[in-house]
């Protein structure tokens, strides 16, 4: 039997464009500096066989953004201004960076015809790694999920969306910020998901304290698997200023790729040997499982071999050593040892993120939002398929301006007050819709171009967010 194993999640997000607008050029350069080198990694170690070496966990809009040809295209101009201007310059390292970005290029356009799905979903079904969504909006937990009808909302969807676009079934739900709401593991069952993962501190502080710490899951009441997120592993790769990717030897390809190999090692060695200390003096029924998260905006921007890294990473993870530590998923340890102690975790503490994000009134805002959705969904005529058209994208506006996603993704940061006037944004579109929706007067030309988030939860379905019990009460609810 292993020692122990290492359970390693990349989390893929990107924010939406602002409402009725097209994906920018953040995108187009995340995905050229940061996602398609990531994606590559994932697809080279399928390619060699390897299974169970991360999971990835990948958010609605995303997964919106690489489903839409504007992304798409804008990510493959970027792949090729950056191959034209390295073949253009006189550098020193001119030819080994014109020959990095055409590999680049030549495995988004050639293997995969520009499609960032298809080299993601060819390295799921491969089992080399473990992909689960994130839940429909990146948000706070604990701010929004008060409502159930928007508890529901940013599970459920997600989970749907996922399995429809990818056709991977969702093991498990991954969760913004790692902040937990206690009781939002219910929904995560009702979901059909078995696990989720959680900050160190709110897993500490659950109903239970757990007896191996970090290096186990909590089982909760309703059967679903709480993981704790080690962030002392990932501290080295993560800092600032001094952090893998300012080695002033990424400056230089060939001095960058010798780089890669020490900095991969250190990180392995240094995470098991971290795993081995807290794992010491403790008492095991089964292997221990230390789980860290490492976001994709810290292997890319202006860390040219973030993917290489990643995937020097992933090749360390494939080598199987049976007296060792070795690599695996949420899922294949469930698997493996689906018993632990009963509990749940506590809520997360987020600091204004928890009472109100960037000074602002959005959550109270978003809040009032709710109670009118929850009551047009509970008033939807099964027939009238235009108020339902209108109800779901009422929905995702609603689910879009709970997004704190301003500072998450590579080429994209947001300072809190465009963070907050998006959030307006998104209500101002919920508005204009629900008075549509009160008018009653649903012709066609009040219905043309209602659907301004692109591919964004486009699944979704609002009848299914209310029980029976809920919208019995919602219709006998009114608004003054």
């Amino acid at each position: 039997m292993a020692k122990g194993y290492l359970g390693l999640t990349i989390e893929l997000h990107h924010p939406s464009p602002r409402p009725g607008r097209a994906p920018g050029r953040d995108w187009g350069l995340a995905a050229a500096t940061t996602y398609w080198p990531i994606l590559r990694a994932f697809v080279n170690l399928a390619d060699q066989g390897a299974a169970e070496v991360a999971t990835v966990a990948v958010s609605a809009s995303w997964l919106a953004l690489a489903s839409d040809p504007v992304a798409r295209s804008s990510a493959r101009a970027e792949l090729d201004r950056l191959a034209t201007k390295t073949g253009d310059s006189r550098g020193d390292q001119a030819d080994e960076l014109c020959d990095y970005w055409d590999s680049l290029r030549q495995f988004v356009v050639d293997r995969h015809g520009d499609d960032p799905l298809d080299a993601l979903r060819r390295a799921g079904e491969s089992g080399a790694i473990e992909i689960v969504p994130t839940t429909s909006s990146y948000t706070w937990i604990p701010t929004f999920a008060t409502d159930r009808l928007t508890a529901k909302a940013l599970v459920a969807p997600a989970v749907a969306e996922h399995e429809r676009i990818l056709g991977l079934p969702a093991d498990g739900l991954w969760l913004p910020h790692q902040a937990y709401l206690p009781d939002f593991d219910r929904l995560i069952a009702e979901s059909n998901c078995r696990y989720f993962g959680v900050d160190s501190h709110a897993f500490r502080r659950g109903t239970v304290r757990p007896p191996v710490d970090l290096l186990g899951p909590l089982i909760t009441s309703c059967g679903v698997a709480a993981f704790g997120i080690d962030p002392e592993p990932t501290r080295a790769l993560v800092h600032p200023q001094a952090g893998y990717a300012q080695d002033l030897r990424y400056l230089n390809i060939a001095s960058g790729s010798i780089a890669v190999g020490e900095h991969a090692d250190r990180f392995v060695d240094s995470w098991i040997a971290h795993a081995e200390r807290s794992a010491a003096g403790r008492s095991f029924d089964q292997p221990p499982f230390s789980l860290v998260t490492i976001a994709a905006r810290d292997l890319g921007e202006n860390w040219t071999l973030g993917g290489d890294f990643l995937e020097a990473v992933l090749k360390r993870f494939s080598r199987f050593n049976p007296d060792g530590w070795i690599a695996t998923t949420p899922g294949r340890y469930l698997d493996r040892f689906p018993r632990g102690p009963l509990g749940r975790p506590g809520p997360s503490a987020g600091g204004g993120l928890s009472i109100h994000p960037g000074g602002g009134d959005i959550a109270d805002r978003c809040h009032e939002a709710a109670l009118i959705l929850e009551i047009a969904i509970a008033n939807l005529a099964v027939d009238d398929r235009r108020a339902r058209m209108i109800v779901a994208e009422m929905t995702r506006s609603l689910l879009a301006a709970t997004a704190l996603d301003w500072n998450t993704a590579p080429h994209a940061k947001i300072e809190p007050r465009e963070g907050l006037q998006r959030s307006q944004e998104h209500l101002d579109r919920f508005a204009e819709l629900a008075a549509k929706l009160a008018s009653g007067r649903l012709d066609q030309a009040s219905t043309v171009q209602v659907d301004p988030h692109g591919d964004y939860l486009a699944s979704l379905d609002p009848a299914a967010l209310l029980d029976p019990l809920d919208r019995a009460f919602a219709k006998g609810r009114f608004i003054n």
